[in-house]
């Protein structure tokens, strides 16, 4: 039981990794996603860009996982909603396995 939850978790974060890129490739702005743990956002996957002074905003998706961003406002609102929905239904699905 436990190699399927840690296959699970490495094909959601693989996901989330490839999600990360095509984001950074199309509109040039680095993401990564988070497990949220009480005031800690803890790392899980994507691109993080350590070059960025910008303060960074959270997005918490579920109370469990976030995205965080130094420039996420410099991506379209309606790219924004999809990028949201997209990994929202990711986590929806992985969680259940």
């Amino acid at each position: 039981m436990a190699n399927e939850t840690s296959t699970s978790k490495m094909v959601l974060i693989g996901k989330l990794n490839d999600l990360a890129a095509a984001v950074r490739d199309r509109h040039g702005v680095s993401i990564w996603f988070v497990e949220i743990l009480g005031r800690r956002w803890s790392y899980v996957a994507g691109l993080r860009d350590n070059r960025s002074f910008l303060p960074l905003e959270r997005i918490d998706l579920n109370g469990r996982y976030g995205v965080v961003s130094g420039r996420w406002n410099d991506i379209a609102a309606e790219e924004k909603e999809h990028i949201i929905i997209s990994v929202k239904e990711m986590l929806a699905l992985y969680d259940k396995r």
